[in-house]
């Protein structure tokens, strides 16, 4: 790397890391504790300034909350598969305690950060899901307008169902054990 390793204060250096994202951004940023909606500006934004300046705009973004680290960083890069880019960043990183802690999203006790995890895992069956969590189908057909990333389908229909008000751990638990999801179903409750 032309930059100090893990040097997320070099803008220069977040540049190089945005350049290795592709088109993960979205995986990345909600690991980082941005939000969809940040993360939607981000891309209206930046899209007619290409993938790498979207990317690199993410990137300062976050850094520039605050207490930001090289480490949470590399962490989020280990957990979407890309770990060697992660070990550039932060190269002590042991990754056993995968991840920055949870976002909390208040009372209602799910973070982003597992229906992250959540969407990883059920992605093949997130309209199978929406239907369980009652997500109306217009809400369906507008996130499967914004991307046909099966994991983002997904995370956005959780953050939509999150959003109708009516939400709990065990709700999302029984959806999911009602399209056979049992495995993660458990790991909620």
């Amino acid at each position: 790397m032309a930059a100090n390793t893990g040097d997320i204060e070099n803008d220069s250096f977040l540049d190089e890391i945005a350049s290795k994202i592709g088109t993960k951004s979205f995986r990345v940023g909600i690991l980082l504790g941005l939000s969809p909606a940040e993360l939607d500006a981000l891309q209206y934004d930046y899209q007619d300034q290409g993938l790498v300046v979207m990317n690199t705009a993410m990137l300062i973004k976050w850094r520039d909350r605050g207490g930001q680290t090289s480490l949470e960083l590399a962490q989020a890069l280990w957990k979407i598969g890309l770990g060697r880019i992660a070990a550039s960043v932060h190269p002590t990183a042991g990754f056993d305690d995968v991840g920055p802690s949870c976002i909390n999203r208040g009372s209602k006790d799910i973070s982003y950060e597992e229906f992250y995890r959540i969407s990883t895992e059920a992605n093949r069956n997130w309209q199978r899901l929406s239907i369980q969590l009652g997500v109306s189908s217009s809400e369906v057909d507008r996130i499967r307008s914004t991307t046909r990333d099966p994991v983002e389908c997904c995370f956005r229909m959780l953050i939509a169902w999150y959003d109708m008000g009516d939400c709990s751990r065990e709700k999302l638990a029984n959806a999911l054990s009602s399209i056979n999801m049992g495995r993660i179903a458990n790991s909620l409750r």
